[in-house]
């Protein structure tokens, strides 16, 4: 399982996929990584307030080679709480979605579903589209996917969080 890292302020998301547990870790004792921590710690404006982490194990990802070759894609970030005991039945709508889009959905990317590390039953969801038409048109039209996400809201215990993401110039908005 690989950690994922999303940290969300207002307009402002960074997402880091590590190889490892070690590899996070690595990344999080790192002299510039603690660096920029105590500058944002001396520096209690520069964001508006503690960013929102959110850190997951993955479960289950597939990613297209030529995710790398897409200078703009569309992203949606996604944290899905559920009942008590629904969320290994959450789990495995999202897999079955994952393996819907790899399978058919060619303008889809990458696509990851992982367990939330600081919430319980929790899970994060990270989706990449070529564009927002692609996400729109094809990815939300699929009676698969409306299937599971009407059983998946029927077991959710809050409205999921959503946030939709384009690079705008060179950065994630």
């Amino acid at each position: 399982m690989k950690p994922i890292i999303i940290a969300k302020e207002l307009s402002n998301v960074l997402l880091i996929r590590y190889k490892s547990q070690e590899a996070c870790d690595k990344h999080n004792t790192w002299p510039p990584v603690l660096e920029f921590l105590e500058f944002c710690k001396a520096e209690p404006d520069v964001l508006s307030g503690a960013p929102d982490v959110w850190h997951s194990e993955q479960i289950e990802l597939f990613a297209r080679p030529r995710l790398a070759e897409n200078e703009s894609p569309f992203v949606i970030l996604t944290r899905l709480t559920y009942d008590t005991t629904k969320l290994d039945s959450g789990l495995g709508g999202w897999k079955s979605i994952v393996r819907h889009m790899e399978s058919s959905e060619q303008g889809m990317l990458a696509s990851s579903v992982g367990k939330a590390v600081e919430y319980e039953n929790t899970l994060t969801v990270v989706e990449v589209y070529d564009d927002e038409h692609t996400f729109k048109s094809i990815h939300m039209q699929e009676g698969q996917v409306h299937q599971v996400l009407q059983k998946d809201k029927s077991i959710r215990a809050a409205q999921p969080e959503v946030a939709f993401l384009k690079q705008v110039a060179g950065f994630w908005a």
